[in-house]
């Protein structure tokens, strides 16, 4: 007769056996993969610290360079700025040729065209304004619209491609009973 109880004592001894062997095994990997760390990260630290120590004089001189061409920008950008207020100013009070140009609007009431003069001594070396550029955006964008409604308007009307349609006759008919 087969004693199961006893084999299955056997298969949990044996189970038990390779378990403690294989926690064994995954204990001495882990120490094993911790120490490797350990040393690339000494490893790493001192070549990172000595690539610093390599190459400080380089950063420090780009980093110089770079606040010294921020600065010179900062500078230019003022000066710029500067000159346009002053053309702004001398414009505005000379009434040059963009100085309170009334808005026509044309004589229909569907197409709102805006006419407005064009800007024409306008330096171009000087950039524009803050206030001047938002002018010109709004300027395009009154034209794009009444664009947009003088096409809306010329297309609303339809006619017929010739007058010798052969089917005109059937759809003309004065009774559609048949």
């Amino acid at each position: 007769m087969v004693n199961y109880a006893a084999e299955i004592d056997a298969i949990f001894a044996e189970h038990s056996r390779r378990s403690a062997v294989h926690s064994q095994d995954l204990a001495e990997l882990e120490q094993r993969t911790a120490a490797a760390a350990y040393a690339l990260e000494v490893r790493a630290t001192a070549e990172m610290k000595e690539f610093w120590e390599e190459h400080a004089e380089e950063f420090e001189r780009a980093r110089a360079e770079a606040e010294e061409k921020e600065r010179r920008e900062m500078e230019a950008r003022e000066q710029r700025d500067a000159e346009a207020r002053a053309a702004a100013e001398l414009r505005a009070r000379q009434g040059g040729p963009m100085g309170d140009v009334p808005v026509r609007r044309a004589n229909e009431p569907a197409v709102q065209q805006h006419y407005e003069a064009p800007q024409q001594y306008r330096d171009p070396a000087v950039p524009l304004t803050e206030a001047e550029r938002l002018e010109a955006e709004a300027r395009e964008q009154r034209a794009a619209i009444a664009r947009a409604a003088a096409f809306r308007k010329a297309n609303n009307v339809v006619r017929a491609s010739d007058d010798e349609d052969e089917d005109d006759e059937y759809y003309r008919r004065k009774s559609w009973l048949v």
